[in-house]
């Protein structure tokens, strides 16, 4: 059921499967949280792993819920309204048409773990493309303090800053990568070793296995630190 109230402090539009597919029920019992109620979810036990450093490993992931982002998390331009946010994503989603990529895996490479393709998918990369395109007429530029907390690190390319100050999101079009986080950094090798094997055994039957891409969602962050919740998922064609 699609919530009502749309006001928020900022918007994101992800990728998500359904509520009721497989992957969406182990991801939201990984992460201990439902993203479409708001509701906590019992996480798994994980021998070598605590309960207590589980949430700590898999905070952020919860928060923002379980997802790839297409277009990243902005606040509303001046004179912008909600409503004319969910109209455009409906008009967005009616004229496409869904597509498949064609196998999962599981990786640690991105510097913690998440779902990614197999192979570079084009069509993943031309849906995120237009979504940042067709999008940013909603989106408030970012403020000063949100630059600096992006480049703060030092990480960026020259591209990545040009695209932060464009797009607001450094990781765009030939940067951009899909992936469904499902947890922070994992410096410690032997934990690192105990949640891949961890994973790896929940979600053993999407891996491997298509990935049918059949609507976009719209995520909402109620209010500043707020976690984010599914306000809707807008199927293709």
């Amino acid at each position: 059921m699609e919530h009502t109230d749309l006001s928020a402090h900022r918007y994101a539009l992800y990728f998500a499967p359904s509520p009721d597919e497989p992957m969406a029920q182990i991801a939201r019992r990984w992460l201990g949280r439902d993203c479409r109620t708001g509701a906590a979810v019992e996480q798994p036990r994980i021998d070598g792993i605590s309960p207590a450093r589980l949430r700590e490993i898999t905070a952020d992931a919860r928060r923002y819920g379980f997802h790839a982002t297409l277009k990243a998390p902005f606040r509303l331009a001046e004179g912008r309204d909600p409503t004319e946010l969910r109209r455009a994503l409906r008009e967005f989603t009616l004229v496409r048409q869904p597509f498949t990529v064609p196998s999962l895996v599981l990786t640690a490479g991105l510097g913690f773990p998440a779902l990614v393709p197999e192979e570079p998918c084009p069509a993943l990369d031309r849906l995120a493309a237009d979504c940042v395109r067709a999008f940013d007429l909603f989106r408030a530029a970012p403020t000063a303090e949100e630059i600096a907390r992006r480049t703060r690190a030092g990480t960026l390319s020259p591209r990545q800053r040009d695209h932060l100050e464009h797009w607001g999101y450094p990781y765009v079009f030939e940067d951009f990568r899909f992936h469904m986080t499902l947890g922070g950094p994992l410096p410690d090798e032997d934990e690192r070793h105990a949640v891949m094997a961890a994973l790896a055994d929940a979600f053993r039957d999407c891996l491997g296995k298509p990935l049918h891409v059949t609507a976009v969602c719209l995520f909402i962050e109620p209010e500043p630190g707020a976690d984010f919740r599914l306000f809707c998922r807008d199927k293709f064609g």
